[in-house]
């Protein structure tokens, strides 16, 4: 992994590639740029939050998965709409998705998720 604040990584579910990419945000900035919605990646559907247990939406409506420090899904808050906070004290990470791919890509607690480079 690059020492940049942010890359693209592939995203695995439950072992299985997807054709799908994730931006990976490192530190205080890349946290509030992805929060904002700002500094967007292209093509990537959304941004994976590293130490993360609670998440403030500001931009628009999201879908956040949380992540044990395994990589499985703890927790999925659906269509977390903007100034919305939404917490999981488990959490080791989050990944915020475009509205709706939770649910497209079968995420549940539960499901693994490989998210390294």
């Amino acid at each position: 992994m690059s020492r940049s604040r942010h890359s693209l990584i592939p995203l695995r579910i439950d072992g299985q590639p997807t054709r799908r990419e994730v931006a990976h945000r490192r530190g205080w900035l890349g946290h509030a740029l992805a929060f904002q919605g700002k500094d967007a990646q292209p093509g990537a559907c959304g941004t994976w939050l590293m130490r993360c247990h609670s998440v403030v939406n500001l931009h628009r409506s999201v879908d956040i998965a949380f992540l044990g420090e395994d990589g499985t899904v703890i927790k999925v808050c659906a269509k977390v709409r903007p100034w919305e906070v939404v917490i999981c004290r488990k959490a080791s990470s989050a990944l915020t998705l475009r509205r709706g791919l939770a649910s497209r890509l079968g995420l549940r607690p539960g499901v693994p998720l490989d998210l390294h480079a």
